[in-house]
């Protein structure tokens, strides 16, 4: 319905969601799950209403969803106005929103909450705008204020760590060389973990060139050497923790001690009980 300052819909929908999801991660050691099929009904009902002139316009709308396992009504209102002469204008919005969580969020066997609420959310903002210099100059200040309740969130750590370190070291009054000194020597180290049950760390490792000694051979400089080490974990419950690492991932050839090869690339596991 509209007429020239006033206008109004409203309507009813009706919307099937279906989520079916077959697989599985794969540990080496183990298989974890991700597997669900879930489904729901959404029944809704909304109306929006509408008021303008020339120098002001007035909204007012409502919604209201319905599902099985809960149900929510939300509104929005607002208005613009002209101050002066239609270069000033002010205008401010109230908001409610609603939203289901996803499948993947309810259903997913790593990452997914089977618990989770819907979200809901109250948005204000209020804004004032001027325009000078025959439309050249456009200034616009905005306040704004979001509340969430139960936020959604796919709720993954992801940590960076990264390290440089340079050494100039010498013995006082002697000209001897310390051992195992690199000058340079870094470390970057990224850790993931989607959920509190499981995680991935990488670490990659550079150390630079170095003096040691050994009989017969005295003192030389080894070459320097990068090296990257992966791990993972995983919680069995009850306290139970599997791990899984491959060391020296890339097979680098390299020795920390003269005469001495540094392991090649090497697969642990571990499983510990946390009490």
């Amino acid at each position: 319905m509209m007429t020239d300052n006033i206008s109004f819909v409203g309507g009813l929908s009706w919307q099937r969601e279906e989520g079916i999801n077959d697989g599985l991660v794969d540990f080496v050691f183990f298989q974890a799950t991700t597997s669900y099929i879930l489904d729901r009904n959404i029944y809704s009902f909304f109306a929006e209403s509408s008021y303008a002139t020339e120098d002001m316009q007035v909204s007012l709308s409502f919604r209201h969803d319905d599902t099985k396992t809960s149900s929510a009504t939300t509104m929005r209102v607002g208005g613009s106005f002209n101050l002066s002469g239609k270069n000033t204008w002010v205008s401010a919005h109230y908001g409610e929103g609603y939203k289901l969580p996803s499948f993947a969020a309810l259903g997913h066997a790593l990452v997914g909450n089977p618990n989770l609420l819907p979200e809901e959310s109250k948005n204000l903002d209020i804004n004032l705008s001027h325009r000078a210099l025959d439309g050249k100059l456009n200034l616009r200040a905005t306040y704004f204020r979001n509340r969430y309740i139960n936020l959604i969130d796919f709720d993954a750590e992801l940590l960076l760590d990264m390290s440089v370190t340079h050494m100039d070291a010498n013995i006082v009054n002697s000209a001897d060389i310390l051992r195992s000194r690199p000058a340079w020597k870094g470390n970057f180290s990224l850790s993931w973990q989607p959920s509190s049950d499981w995680g991935v760390i990488t670490n990659f490792q550079w150390v630079g060139r170095y003096y040691d000694f050994a009989e017969p051979v005295g003192t030389i400089s080894l070459n320097g050497y990068e090296r990257v080490d992966i791990s993972s974990f995983y919680h069995l419950g009850n306290g139970i923790r599997l791990s899984l690492s491959i060391d020296n991932l890339f097979d680098s050839s390299y020795q920390q001690f003269i005469g001495f090869d540094a392991p090649g690339r090497r697969l642990r596991t571990t499983i510990g009980l946390e009490f």
